[in-house]
């Protein structure tokens, strides 16, 4: 009710039952985030519990470990950074402290906790132990939607408007010296991708890469950075939703040096655990050896590297260190289709917009993905406590003109709709809304200067792509007649398409 703003809340959610637009789009996404942040709290105090016991470290007096079921699967989720409170049972104050999570293991963490509680520490003591979660991933949501709109770039979200003010046809590939990936160079449609993206066919609208697992999106997303950098030497930013993402970028550009490591700076939250950190990735991290520790490079420091690499949240502290507008010409977002479509806008606003170049962007926003597979993961309070089903409000199980909404019935049989836009990405939306993303059913193809789909698929059989190829590829994928005998070496080849080796193999965890 306070989020509304109304007494009722089944009418405030039907006043505000319309299609996302411009004109709400910096007002109904704060109100999406917050109810999402609602639902996270009662997700993380699922996790309190009572009559739990600190121990002592041997060696590290000013840490104390606590065991905590659930770690390795992330229930709860626990990062370096976080904080945890404790509160001794009995104690007739009810004194809440602060515990800073410095180490994440397999079925504890080692919690550092101020002098006051340290000194009251009594082995064996009963304690009620209580979770957080990180608000700074939601905080820089906010901040971005807030810059957004001081900045008057919220039509840039609905690019369609863009439409016939650059050329649609597809830029030939004329001013390329040479292809730095082999299979690109055999392969028409990343090469189309990669052209475009480096002349900015599609600009000022974003450029979108997609296609299913295994047909070589982000080898198009590093090729293109490649390119870039032998021809013009840009600054460019890329970004992934994830930590292992992002390292597949980085590891994948210094693995032929084509650019030099010492132009690329991996840089990394304190929150990611150094043994974490793939090998190939460790010489360009922002990480000091002498102290086990990794540092914030300095504004000028940032922006001496041509590629700069993190993850969509971790953008925002170049937002923070003050990156002039117009400094990085590209800003890449790898696996585009798993993110929010606010925690998108993290690496854009400031960054790609300025309050002084209002309503356009200062670089060419590239986005790679697929639609298809899994979406954004939300904890919404209607959608998980409250309900049901998704379902549209025409009735069809997609309409490109209604929106997708859920349809809740609560504990006294009231039925109200609510949306669920901020659990589609902003790939998603794009290409099911934006006419500029569209199939052109009598072509049979989608406009290249704007969008490319990979369909050479270098992962899978023939077979197993057939089902996902006729559901959701209009049957336009191509295997790429994988060597079977360079991968299973002396094995007997039979016709069946499936073969599950034998590996042996141990997990272990710090």
């Amino acid at each position: 009710r306070v989020l509304l703003g109304v007494d009722d809340v089944k009418e405030g959610l039907k006043a505000r039952r319309c299609n996302l637009s411009a004109n709400n789009y910096c007002d109904l996404f704060p109100l999406l985030l917050h109810i999402e942040e609602h639902q996270m709290k009662i997700d993380i105090h699922t996790f309190d519990c009572d009559n739990q016991i600190l121990k002592a470290i041997p060696g590290e007096h000013n840490l104390l470990a606590l065991k905590v079921p659930g770690l390795a699967e992330n229930r709860p989720s626990v990062l370096r950074g976080d904080a945890i409170y404790v509160e001794i049972l009995g104690d007739e104050n009810h004194l809440r402290y602060e515990g800073i999570v410095h180490r994440v293991r397999e079925n504890d963490v080692h919690l550092g906790f101020h002098k006051n509680f340290i000194t009251k520490y009594v082995k064996g003591m009963q304690l009620r132990v209580q979770f957080t979660f990180n608000r700074l991933p939601l905080r820089v949501q906010h901040r971005a939607l807030s810059m957004l709109r001081r900045c008057e770039v919220q039509k840039l979200m609905f690019p369609s408007i863009y439409r016939g003010l650059f050329g649609v046809s597809p830029i030939t590939n004329d001013g390329f010296s040479k292809w730095f990936n082999r299979d690109v160079s055999t392969n028409q449609q990343q090469m189309a991708a990669v052209t475009n993206i480096v002349f900015e066919s599609a600009s000022p609208a974003p450029y979108i890469v997609f296609g299913p697992p295994g047909t070589g999106k982000t080898v198009t997303m590093v090729e293109a950075i490649v390119q870039l950098w032998h021809i013009k030497k840009p600054h460019m930013l890329v970004c992934a939703p994830s930590n292992s993402a992002a390292d597949v970028i980085a590891s994948r550009l210094l693995e032929k040096g084509h650019i030099p490591a010492s132009n690329i700076l991996r840089m990394y939250a304190s929150s990611r655990l150094w043994e974490a950190v793939p090998l190939a990735v460790r010489c360009c991290a922002n990480y000091d050896k002498a102290s086990e520790d990794y540092y914030y490079p300095t504004l000028a420091e940032i922006m001496k590297y041509h590629v700069v690499i993190v993850t969509l949240v971790t953008s925002a502290k170049l937002v923070t260190s003050g990156i002039p507008a117009g400094h990085f010409s590209h800003v890449f977002i790898d696996e585009g289709g798993h993110a929010m479509e606010p925690e998108v806008l993290v690496p854009i606003a400031g960054i790609l917009t300025t309050e002084g170049h209002r309503g356009t962007f200062t670089g060419q926003l590239v986005i790679a993905g697929d639609p298809k597979q899994l979406g954004p993961i939300i904890r919404s309070t209607v959608a998980n406590k409250l309900g049901l089903v998704f379902t549209m409000s025409c009735g069809a199980s997609k309409c490109s003109q209604c929106p997708v909404v859920l349809i809740v019935r609560d504990p006294a049989g009231l039925v109200f709709e609510v949306f669920s836009i901020v659990g589609r990405s902003f790939l998603e939306r794009l290409m099911d809304e934006v006419d500029l993303y569209s199939r052109d059913e009598e072509k049979d193809a989608y406009d290249s200067a704007v969008i490319t789909k990979l369909i050479k698929n270098f992962r899978s059989h023939k077979d197993i792509l057939n089902i996902s190829n006729s559901l959701f590829y209009h049957k336009e994928l191509k295997s790429n007649d994988l060597d079977l005998i360079g991968y299973l070496g002396s094995a007997p080849l039979t016709r069946a398409t499936f073969w599950y080796p034998s590996v042996m193999k141990s997990e272990t965890r710090p």
